[in-house]
């Protein structure tokens, strides 16, 4: 076993002399404290990044029409359009400090922004407008909408953000920006970089079971103004709902006139769900309700007509889906359809008149159609063997 000593030098600053640890802990540390109090520090950044999920079903309409800052042949709006508590109004630009503007274009614009980019806005409208931000020294809410929502629903709140100083400037703070619900932080962009382009970043919430308000906000979170220049646009707060997928039971080649069966899910479900069947008859330019509002996950479908093709409109209550800013609209299914020649074929040309319902006429040239000329100035074809003529036969 090897022989343990304690060795003690005569040298006050030897390293392993007690005295130098009474120097340090007496002298050098507190002077370390005091320097480390009192020197600049770096601006407080919140890096922290939420990652809640966005949503990955199908969205409905923005319920926040005014989320895209609409568009104008004016280069600024020249009315306050009140959009933050705190933040002042600029009509020019580039916006003092702590200030904001709407603009459809920030080119031409010099001073602070002269590190900046000459952009528009993030869409194909050289007139779109968005919403330009010289964020303040300190954090604050820059952006705040009450908007109404409904019960028990999910939103998507997403948002388009970039960083307005040009990429080969010399590195600036970098802007932070917070999206709250109802005052509550529920997610943080963290630092958004300053390569010249337009982020999106978003999330998924759920109302209360009588919601039907909340207040939505979006916040500076970087401190200082050495940079933390940013532009917004299309702010969408849309409800949010799972894949919807319609189905035929039993599939077959239709005529007009049958009767269907369809059935609609939701992978994963909401818990209650109700329906608004819609049929087409023009491809999908345009929709109408079929039958009444139902909790049932089938429609049994009567007297289809022509070229029919369904969709869904759903909602998590049956008063949610009478209200456009609580629904989502999706899960399109065409029918496939017999030729005439075949819908004709399966018609019985013996028995009674029909005593009761009808269904639409298979034959739609059946009426002849209609035009301002006394004869139809092309053979339709409707007679072969026979000569079509143009002229009316000759007075008796």
């Amino acid at each position: 076993m090897p022989n343990l000593a304690l060795h003690i030098s005569s040298d006050p600053m030897a390293i392993n002399h007690p005295f130098r640890y009474a120097f340090y802990s007496l002298l050098i540390l507190p002077l370390f404290l005091t320097l480390y109090t009192v020197w600049p520090a770096k601006p407080d950044v919140v890096n922290k990044v939420l990652s809640p999920p966005q949503c990955t079903g199908i969205l409905g309409a923005n319920v926040l029409p005014q989320g895209d800052f609409g568009a104008g042949s004016d280069s600024i709006l020249q009315v306050d359009p009140g959009y933050s508590p705190t933040y002042g109004y600029s009509l020019f630009g580039p916006p003092d400090l702590g200030n904001y503007t709407i603009t459809n274009n920030t080119a031409g614009w010099t001073g602070s922004a002269d590190v900046w980019l000459d952009i528009g806005d993030n869409s194909d409208d050289p007139e779109g407008y968005m919403m330009v931000i010289d964020a303040d020294l300190n954090p604050g809410i820059f952006f705040e909408q009450v908007i109404d929502v409904c019960p028990n629903t999910t939103y998507d709140f997403s948002a388009d953000i970039i960083n307005l100083i040009e990429p080969a400037a010399a590195p600036l703070l970098e802007p932070n920006v917070d999206f709250l619900v109802d005052g509550g932080n529920e997610l943080s962009t963290g630092d958004i970089a300053q390569n010249g382009t337009w982020n999106n970043y978003g999330f998924t919430f759920t109302t209360g079971p009588n919601q039907t308000s909340i207040t939505i906000a979006l916040r500076n979170n970087a401190s200082g103004d050495a940079g933390n220049d940013l532009a917004i646009d299309n702010i969408t707060i849309r409800p949010c709902v799972s894949a919807i997928s319609l189905a035929e039971i039993n599939p077959a080649d239709h005529c007009p006139g049958d009767t269907v069966t369809l059935s609609v899910s939701l992978d994963p479900g909401l818990g209650n769900e109700f329906f608004q069947w819609q049929v087409s008859t023009d491809g999908g330019q345009s929709w109408v309700n079929f039958q009444a509002p139902t909790s049932d996950t089938f429609l049994i479908a009567e007297n289809i007509p022509n070229n029919a093709q369904f969709q869904v409109a759903v909602a998590s209550s049956m008063d949610n889906l009478q209200n456009l800013v609580c629904i989502v609209t999706g899960g399109s299914l065409v029918l496939n359809y017999n030729t005439p020649e075949n819908c004709l074929a399966s018609i019985s040309t013996f028995g009674d008149l029909c005593t009761g319902s009808l269904g639409q006429n298979v034959f739609p040239n059946g009426d002849f159609g209609s035009g301002p000329e006394n004869i139809l100035p092309n053979d339709p074809g409707y007679a072969p063997g026979y000569m079509y003529v143009l002229t009316p036969p000759p007075d008796d």
